[in-house]
């Protein structure tokens, strides 16, 4: 185990003592710093293709005319301050420009009602939340029963939050995290 962990902490020097050197002869060849991502990653779609790969960039308008409004608020992605939740106030409490809808309890039980309503193939609107309870999860996997024992969950101390919600009669339990995750723990009988 020492050797693996000895062998890992020598490639990692090696890699920085290469871009180190590299760098610098870069920047003297090309006169301009050495650029990691020089294209687009594939995961852009194809519809920002338009923006150029020789630094002139786009306008602000123009990309605003490519931007999506993945969440439906009416605000379009690079204007919202929380572009996966519908937050069509904009809720901004601590001015910080993430939206509250992205922070907080406010996230988690909207991840929460997101999830569910994917799982059973229901409207955001048919999940009602019964229970949000402050809790210190023992460990980073939230107590869920299904992880328990494996040596990634740790022992670390995790504060989130206990949430019960409800379609019809029917309730489920979510353990959460002020990280913004959550585990699916299940239905309650």
């Amino acid at each position: 185990m020492e050797k693996k962990a000895r062998s890992s902490r020598i490639i990692i020097v090696f890699f920085i003592l290469v871009f180190l050197i590299l760098a610098p002869i870069s920047f003297y060849l090309r006169k301009e710093p050495l650029t990691i991502f020089s294209k687009l990653p594939s995961f852009i779609p194809d519809r920002i293709s338009k923006i150029t790969n020789d630094n002139s960039g786009i306008t602000y308008e123009e990309a605003q005319s490519l931007s999506p409004d993945s969440d439906s608020d009416g605000f379009l992605d690079i204007k919202d301050n929380c572009p996966g939740i519908q937050n069509s106030r904009q809720e901004d409490g601590n001015g910080d420009g993430v939206g509250d809808a992205c922070t907080g309890l406010s996230f988690q039980i909207e991840a929460v009602t997101q999830d569910l309503a994917t799982r059973l193939k229901v409207s955001n609107t048919d999940v009602v939340v019964v229970e949000a309870k402050e809790v210190v999860w023992p460990n980073i996997c939230l107590s869920n029963p299904k992880l328990e024992g494996n040596d990634v969950c740790g022992e670390t101390p995790t504060p989130g939050h206990k949430v019960i919600v409800k379609i019809q009669d029917h309730l489920y339990e979510y353990h959460t995290s002020d990280a913004n995750n959550f585990q699916y723990i299940g239905p309650l009988k």
